[in-house]
């Protein structure tokens, strides 16, 4: 039996997800998304960015206009 390793997903479907989750806040009038991420459990933060906290927490916030990535590396 062959295990294949995931695909890692290219910085196109990255944006795509992201505009994904745009189109998702103009339809539902919200400003914004705040996503939240530890390092046990990087969920939607790594499905969004491909980031994964390796030292505690981190956030990102998207809006309309920017996505900022908030962490606690130094």
């Amino acid at each position: 039996m062959v295990i294949e390793k995931p695909s890692v997903p290219t910085i196109e479907e990255y944006e795509q997800r992201i505009n994904l989750l745009r189109e998702l806040l103009d339809r539902l009038k919200l400003d914004a998304s705040i996503t939240f991420a530890s390092t046990m459990r990087p969920g939607p933060l790594l499905y969004l960015s491909g980031y994964v906290p390796t030292n505690g927490f981190a956030a990102l916030h998207i809006d309309q206009s920017s996505t900022t990535l908030l962490t606690d590396q130094e």
